[in-house]
């Protein structure tokens, strides 16, 4: 509006659009300066403005300061009732201006590396202040979600089940038999977990580091996890200590033992033990991995039904990419998880380089040369294999012994099995008795299954022979 309630100030000249001119609350006067010229393009650094232009009237007198167009307005007349209204629109004009400067100095330019946007930093390694002052989290954990059992990774590509169903064809279904070699766990994991890369993390840490869901808290010198998130791929606990948290080998090694790896090298054996392939490792609860034992699917499954699709699909793979064998019942119940699969379900195969597999010649077991005497028969506890679960007993006298009150137990007396089933024994015959779950018993060679669980604890134990009248001969195992 141009009339007497209109603030003094500068306003756009209605004669000039590319001019100011001074209205003096009345009427407009002779003093004009250039208007506001457009934003200029975003240039790499801010420029400062130039100073206003002092316009001259045409008597030559300098106008009031052209304040309306910074910042400051020019200081209102208290005796002008419009002042306030003068005032709140030029800041309204001045903030405008403002932000289309602004605006466009921020504007996406390709070319322009000075006023871009900072790309977010990736955050720094921080000191776990609920943990002592003397652990850190050197490492993030990773972004798997808690219903990622099988931590499958981003270089792995989905395939059906019509997938697991061809290398399950492929596998050679060999008869259970005892390997031509005991199963030494030592053989596999000499010492525990490896540490390839000499880094002082053991392939354990490093799985329950890569597949924490939180950031993991490690020991004082940086080797061990302590604490972190885990989910149990078996029956979906949370786990939150390394205590807690087991590395299972889905395949066992005892298993692949038997189905194929008592043929390989020790340094194939240590590579098997140590594939920390997503399809290989599972972490679960330490209860559950000893009910899994060293079974095989067609003996065990996880109590979660919904996972054993994808269990049976990481076995068939884990032996197809290993080159091991099957046996008839354990093919017919994986053939038959996965008839059971819906049609088009997604696994998670591995589709790195196969691993380095090196066989080796096993030699042939040696029979043991039992003495004999002329006297009468006597019972010997010639040796006991806590590998194999094999312990052999021979008559080494003249003649015939019964059996009847004769029992075998292991140190402190967890299993004992009486042993006058088997009848008698022969001058200079042996008896072998065995156990596991894939103990088989041999007529011929005059062997018996005790129970088809282990006995002998793998860190040593000791076989006891107790006569009937209660004498005791000892063998270390």
């Amino acid at each position: 509006m141009n009339g007497p309630g209109k603030a003094e100030g500068w306003y756009p000249d209605p004669s000039d659009p590319n001019q100011l001119r001074w209205w003096n609350s009345v009427e407009w006067t002779d003093h004009t300066q250039p208007a506001p010229a457009a934003p200029a393009p975003p240039v790499r650094r801010f420029a400062k403005p130039a100073p206003p232009t002092r316009p001259r009237s045409s008597d030559g007198t300098p106008p009031p300061p052209a304040r309306p167009v910074s910042i400051n307005p020019p200081p209102p007349d208290s005796n002008d009732t419009g002042t306030k209204k003068g005032w709140a629109i030029a800041l309204a004009v001045a903030a405008l201006i403002v932000v289309a400067i602004v605006g466009s100095a921020l504007s996406d330019d390709p070319d322009d590396t000075t006023l871009a946007r900072p790309e977010t930093s990736a955050s720094t390694p921080t000191t776990d202040s609920s943990a002592d002052s003397d652990t850190t989290t050197p490492s993030q954990p990773t972004t798997t979600s808690p219903s990622d059992t099988t931590g499958a990774t981003s270089s792995q590509q989905p395939a059906d089940t019509e997938t697991a169903t061809e290398r399950l064809a492929e596998l050679v279904v060999a008869q259970l038999t005892t390997p031509p070699s005991p199963y030494i766990r030592d053989q596999y994991q000499p010492g525990g977990w490896s540490d390839f890369d000499n880094d002082c993390q053991s392939t354990r840490h490093e799985v329950l580091q890569a597949r924490s869901n939180e950031r993991v808290v490690m020991s004082a010198d940086g080797c061990r996890v302590s604490e972190g998130l885990w989910i149990d791929s078996f029956n979906g606990d949370r786990l939150t200590t390394a205590e807690e948290a087991t590395i299972d080998h889905l395949v066992p090694l005892a298993e692949a033992h038997r189905s194929g790896g008592w043929q390989w090298d020790q340094a194939t054996k240590e590579r098997f033990a140590n594939d920390d392939t997503a399809i290989n490792f599972r972490i679960v609860g330490s209860d559950i991995n000893q009910a899994k034992a060293d079974s095989r699917p067609d003996q065990w499954l996880p109590p979660d039904e919904a996972s054993h699709c994808a269990y049976a699909v990481d076995w068939i793979a884990v032996k197809h990419r290993w080159q091991l064998t099957v046996t008839a019942s354990e093919s017919a119940k994986l053939a038959d998880i996965l008839e059971g699969c819906p049609a088009g379900d997604s696994v998670q195969p591995f589709t790195s380089a196969p691993p380095v597999i090196v066989t080796t010649t096993v030699a042939p077991s040696t029979t043991v040369a039992i003495p004999e005497s002329a006297g009468p028969g006597v019972l010997t506890l010639v040796s006991c294999d806590r590998y194999s679960e094999r312990v052999v007993i021979a008559n080494t006298g003249g003649e015939p012994v019964s059996l009847s009150g004769y029992n075998l137990h292991d140190e402190g007396f967890k299993h004992t099995h009486t042993l006058g089933q088997y009848g008698t024994l022969e001058a200079g015959e042996t008896i072998t008795i065995i156990s596991g779950e894939d103990a088989a018993a041999d007529a011929d060679t005059n062997t018996h299954v005790w129970k088809r669980s282990h006995v002998w604890n793998n860190d040593g134990d000791i076989a006891h022979l107790v006569t009937p009248a209660g004498t005791t001969t000892t063998a270390g195992c």
